[in-house]
């Protein structure tokens, strides 16, 4: 579902971008008109998703290619998909399949199989650790990108309930469990 929410927001951004210019303040006071990227149903997108904006932010800096056409489409309703919008997508659907997993286990864990394994709970908190580098920069990006900053606030979040989550979880898997009676 939030894939096809995600999409759904990808395809609307054009559209509420094309709403105009208006005046936006810059780090020197200065008045100009620009419009704001990303728009508002985007970057809600984002904000929900931010753990998978997170995981493709380096391949955004491996030259021109996630910027390329996949599908563009000019007709009646413009659709517009960059390799960044389906790296995105893919990633969002990795996101929400790794949560789902994770509440899943959650409720399947058995008296036989009481601990997660050590390995992917560090693999969880390194990357939460990544999300946080992230969401840090973006916090304190300037007043011009705005936007980003309200991202960046919204990826805190998601490092702290990552963090939480994996931390909570590697400390319960190494201390040794109650024998009960």
């Amino acid at each position: 579902m939030q894939v096809v929410i995600a999409f759904a927001a990808i395809v609307y951004a054009p559209y509420e971008y094309r709403a105009g210019p208006h005046p936006i303040h810059d780090d020197f006071m200065m008045l100009g008109y620009r419009s704001v990227w990303p728009p508002l149903v985007l970057r809600s997108c984002y904000m929900v998703n931010f753990p998978a904006l997170a995981a493709i932010t380096p391949l955004r800096f491996t030259g021109n290619w996630p910027v390329r056409d996949v599908v563009r489409h000019r007709g009646s309703l413009y659709i517009h998909l960059s390799v960044d919008d389906c790296m995105f997508l893919a990633a969002v659907g990795v996101l929400w399949l790794c949560i789902g997993n994770m509440i899943d286990y959650r409720n399947r864990r058995t008296a036989t199989d009481p601990k997660q394994p050590s390995v992917s709970l560090v693999i969880g908190l390194l990357s939460s650790l990544g999300v946080g580098a992230l969401a840090t920069f973006y916090t304190t990006l300037t007043d011009a990108d705005r936007p980003f900053r309200q991202i960046g606030v919204a990826g805190l979040i998601w490092t702290l309930a990552l963090f939480w989550y994996f931390v909570s979880h590697l400390v319960s898997s190494r201390t040794p469990a109650r024998q009960i009676g």
